[in-house]
């Protein structure tokens, strides 16, 4: 296939039960002196999730930021950045899911460059996403994950003006983690309310990065497999939550989901940036609820890459046609949540229909929509939120 093909970031990967000791060796390979941790309050205060991760540590812990929120609001990420700042910190641990990494990116990239996320953001300019070169020295991150947002490996981070309820994407390759733990003893402690709608969220990357404008043959292979993963590891993982192996299965199927993820998500995902930043709906939450409606919404341009999906679903043998299989691909991804219980209908959030004209509005201008594979108005929106409901 002709054309460029974005490398994979440059983070080392530990995987398995245990090795959240390995941050022991993160810390060394970078010399660090003065390690913050960036967690929510839930998570800052689960011992078995912290003491594991102070241990590694040890006297290089300088300070933990436990005021990670929601959509990363501009206002917590200034207070972070002062944090990190009067600690004179050397790396950025985060631990949690999205928003603790999405929160440690942007205490890199804003707290380097200075000023605002409104003067770094990704904007589109004639159908392509354009981001500005940022180029002061970043302080490294390693990331701990305990949901299947997959935030951990990329160096974009969404931050959300709470005045207006615009969520930006300010990204830097330096802010791509160079070190990420898949540690399911650590990950066990996340109840699976979240574990299911993050994981519908994973989900949503692989089909999205399946169909998307910019997909690739390395963005097919990582995200078919994390797809099979995903589909055979979050039911037993919800089934049996202290399982670690299961729970670290998970881990690493939300991991393939999240190569390649700044280019590959779409629609969807541009209605659930405004779902988030304006009725502060859990990312997580929203993908679930809009990812089937979206899938029959580009089915239309996209038979033939939806029937890759049901074969990674195992049920592509029960079709005659791709179109066929296509279809069955959105019943399974259905039954799937069902199965896991994770949201499925947008009238259980803060959202209200008389709502949906202003979500399309901003939905049809949010970055991802660039890389939808058909063209969308906001009339389209209005009745894939209206299917959702």
């Amino acid at each position: 296939m002709a054309g460029k093909h974005h490398r994979f970031p440059q983070t080392d990967m530990y995987c398995g039960p245990g090795t959240i000791a390995e941050l022991r060796t993160v810390a060394d390979d970078h010399d660090v002196q003065n390690a913050v941790i960036v967690a929510g309050s839930t998570t800052a205060s689960t011992d078995a999730v912290v003491e594991p991760i102070l241990a590694a540590l040890g006297d290089r812990l300088a300070g933990i930021y436990d005021g990670v929120e929601s959509h990363v609001p501009t206002t917590n990420v200034e207070s972070a950045i002062d944090f990190a700042e009067d600690r004179d910190a050397d790396l950025l641990v985060s631990v949690g899911g999205g928003s603790a990494h999405d929160t440690a990116k942007a205490i890199s990239i804003l707290g380097a460059e200075g000023g605002s996320p409104h003067d770094y953001k990704v904007v589109r300019e004639d159908g392509d996403l354009v981001a500005p070169d940022l180029t002061a020295p970043k302080i490294p991150i390693a990331a701990v994950p305990t949901t299947l947002s997959a935030a951990e490996l990329n160096g974009a981070a969404a931050v959300t003006d709470p005045d207006t309820g615009e969520k930006m994407i300010v990204t830097d390759e330096q802010a791509i983690p160079t070190a990420a733990v898949y540690d399911g003893e650590i990950a066990v402690h996340t109840p699976t309310s979240i574990i299911a709608a993050t994981g519908m969220n994973a989900i949503d990357h692989t089909v999205e990065m399946l169909y998307s404008r910019h997909h690739t043959p390395f963005t097919d292979a990582t995200a078919l497999h994390g797809l099979r993963m995903l589909s055979e590891h979050l039911p037993r993982t919800i089934e049996n939550p202290d399982d670690v192996e299961a729970r670290g299965d998970a881990l690493v199927a939300s991991a393939l989901s999240g190569f390649g993820m700044e280019k590959g998500v779409c629609l969807n995902h541009a209605i659930c940036h405004v779902l988030g930043g304006k009725f502060g709906v859990p990312h997580g939450d929203a993908n679930s609820i809009v990812l089937p409606h979206g899938m029959r919404f580009n089915l239309p341009e996209t038979v033939e890459r939806q029937a890759l999906i049901a074969d990674a679903l195992g049920v592509a043998h029960e079709a005659d046609t791709d179109r066929e299989a296509a279809e069955l691909a959105i019943e399974a991804i259905e039954d799937l949540r069902d199965e896991l219980d994770a949201p499925s209908a947008l009238r259980e959030t803060a959202v209200h229909r008389a709502d949906f004209e202003t979500i399309a509005a901003e939905a049809v201008q949010d970055l991802p929509i660039a890389n939808n594979p058909r063209d969308v108005t906001e009339a389209d929106v209005v009745t894939i939120l209206e299917a959702a409901w």
